[in-house]
């Protein structure tokens, strides 16, 4: 985590966190998701329910998907763990 402060029009905020996931997995079971593919040239995929693939997920907390930045997605035991230490 990086320690940023943020300036904005509304206010500015301090003590806030960033982070940078570089972890991909190759995970979406595209079987069972729901998604388009976007732009000139069916480049972009859009996912509208994402069902991952268990298996690959090879106990990873937090992750994006294989050639994909958004969305990021965590674990349960990631999850708690930031609301315990209010991140």
């Amino acid at each position: 985590y990086l320690d940023v402060e943020i300036q904005s029009k509304t206010g500015d905020y301090s003590g806030c966190k960033v982070m940078h996931v570089i972890k991909s997995l190759d995970a979406l079971d595209y079987e069972r998701s729901v998604y388009r593919y976007m732009g000139e040239n069916n480049d972009y995929l859009s996912i509208t329910k994402a069902a991952l693939i268990r298996s690959k997920l090879d106990e990873s907390h937090i992750f994006r998907l294989k050639d994909d930045e958004l969305p990021v997605f965590v674990s349960q035991k990631f999850r708690k763990r930031v609301r315990e230490n209010n991140l």
